[in-house]
């Protein structure tokens, strides 16, 4: 699925079954540059919040939402 024009995203996601949790190294790239973010989970915890850290052109980002 692709959201916006031009913005490609690549990365690993690993997910331990037996745990529940989920984590991601992922780079997004689009027109305005590239930026490197991590993202992880509780994928077996109800109303688990998923928290995203990384950088975009230096510059610190971070955004919490609840977990897919």
């Amino acid at each position: 699925m692709r959201w916006t024009a031009g913005t490609r995203v690549s990365g690993t996601v690993r997910w331990d079954q037996v745990s529940g949790r989920v984590r991601a190294r992922l780079t997004v790239a689009g027109p305005g540059g590239s930026a490197a973010v991590r993202l992880w989970y509780a994928d077996y915890v109800r109303h688990s919040a998923a928290t995203l850290s990384g950088r975009y052109q230096g510059r610190p980002i971070a955004a919490t939402m609840p977990a897919p």
